[in-house]
């Protein structure tokens, strides 16, 4: 749709004439021609004929049916609203505005599309429903009036108005800082009647309940999801962009011309047809008519048009060859399951791979069991060997014993401090030194005791 918008802003800066304008406009509607019987005059028209060919693989009768109503319908309210600024040659008033602003916005087309988006087509009995209807309006001020906020600099700029203009047309005392103030509140009172209506809407049941509350989340998602664009693009703020969202401050443009000299020349231009008596061209403001095919301008535009049929178009179009249904009795279609042969051996393969991988975890287990119990001697630690640990246990047997007998176990004095003990300090740990006579009687006595 921004794109659309983009083609309707440049058709308008070009000055083309109305003739041209309309071919224009009625190309963009002769877009749901059937693929190869479409001859685009612009990029839009192009890109947008192939989405539709694309979208009827997926779309319902419904939504087609839909959809090129609102199509047509957008179409023809962007042709009567540039009418409307020719013939009102004046800024109108605020509700004036607004009904022509829902209009600009291409609401309907909006509505039909978050539906497809979302799976499904609303009953006609929901969508005319006057709550339902209300929140739409919302979706479509909230959109509008922030875009009017947004691009408010770049308008005045051309001499074109929108809200601001229009608040500080029916307030002249108003300053613009004044007419941004009550725009912005005029968005947050719409953004608190969507809330305030969404709670409001009836039953019609379980199933179209649930699609409802999607669609209305649907609205809710193109208010915000239009704000984020308005800030992804550099459409209204260029470079600054992220500057202007963070200090919400734009230094005005120096305007071109004003929204009153603009008005002024179009009235004096509508009134200006002859000149001493000869045709004058709306276009150019030659000697002839706007619809002559001398017209410079006219001449330009044909150009452009041709330009854009060579890029866009094709002579060849390439035909999709449907896809066949397979035939589940025929075996060639499908193709063979591995042999067990294969099987088998990628089973040989894993398995070698597996022992592979074990074998080289054992030998680095192994060496850093080396390494460890040497760093463990340098830094004075006593690591149990396998030796040892069989003692510990046949001594552990041994105290079971000597408890039933009341003795004491040799083990345990074994490793009682010796009251002339000399302490080494370790990393964090105490290790007490045993002096040799002690370990020879310890010794004797544990050799004792093995004879009982």
């Amino acid at each position: 749709m921004f794109i659309y918008d983009h083609e309707l802003d440049a058709s308008a800066k070009d000055d083309i004439s109305e003739e041209a304008k309309q071919q224009l406009f009625h190309n963009m509607c002769d877009s749901f021609q059937p693929a190869g019987s479409f001859k685009p005059l612009t990029t839009f028209a192009s890109a947008f004929h192939d989405w539709w060919q694309r979208s009827l693989v997926s779309n319902t009768p419904t939504f087609r049916k839909r959809f090129k109503i609102s199509f047509q319908d957008a179409i023809e309210t962007s042709l009567r609203q540039a009418t409307y600024k020719k013939d009102h040659q004046i800024i109108p008033d605020l509700k004036t505005y607004i009904d022509i602003r829902r209009g600009s916005v291409y609401g309907t087309l909006v509505l039909t599309l978050i539906q497809y988006s979302r799976g499904f087509d609303l009953p006609d009995e929901c969508l005319a429903h006057e709550t339902l209807k209300h929140i739409t309006e919302c979706m479509m001020d909230a959109g509008a009036w922030a875009n009017d906020i947004y691009s408010f600099n770049n308008e005045q700029a051309e001499g074109h108005y929108n809200l601001v203009s229009v608040l500080m047309n029916a307030n002249p005392s108003m300053s613009i800082q004044q007419a941004m103030d009550q725009a912005g509140q005029m968005v947050i009172d719409v953004y608190a009647d969507f809330q305030r209506l969404r709670h409001e809407l009836p039953s019609w049941g379980a199933d179209i309940d649930s699609q409802v509350e999607k669609f209305v989340d649907g609205l809710g998602d193109m208010i915000s999801g239009n704000l984020c664009w308005c800030f992804e693009t550099e459409r209204y703020f260029g470079s600054e962009r992220e500057e202007v969202k963070r200090t919400r401050r734009i230094k005005l443009l120096p305007p071109k011309t004003t929204v009153q000299e603009n008005i002024l020349h179009s009235q004096k231009n509508a009134k200006t047809k002859y000149l001493h008596g000869s045709p004058v061209c709306r276009n150019c403001k030659g000697g002839h008519t706007a619809t002559s095919t001398e017209c410079s301008k006219y001449k330009e535009f044909q150009q452009k048009i041709q330009k854009t049929i060579d890029q866009y178009s094709s002579t060849s179009k390439v035909a999709r060859t449907p896809a066949q249904n397979n035939n589940w009795n025929n075996l060639e279609e499908f193709p063979q399951l591995k042999s067990i042969d294969n099987i088998n051996l990628i089973e040989k393969i894993t398995e070698q791979i597996i022992s592979a991988v074990e074998q080289a975890t054992q030998r680095i287990f192994e060496t850093l069991n080396k390494k460890f119990q040497t760093l463990a001697n340098k830094l004075g630690f006593d690591i149990e060997t396998d030796a040892e640990a069989e003692l510990e246990e046949t001594v552990r047997i041994k105290n079971n014993i000597n408890k039933n007998l009341g003795q004491t176990s040799p083990r345990n004095e074994l490793y009682e401090t010796n009251n002339n003990q000399n302490e080494t300090p370790g990393i964090g740990i105490k290790r007490k030194d045993i002096s040799p006579n002690i370990l020879s009687q310890k010794s004797k006595n544990l050799n004792t005791n093995h004879s009982l």
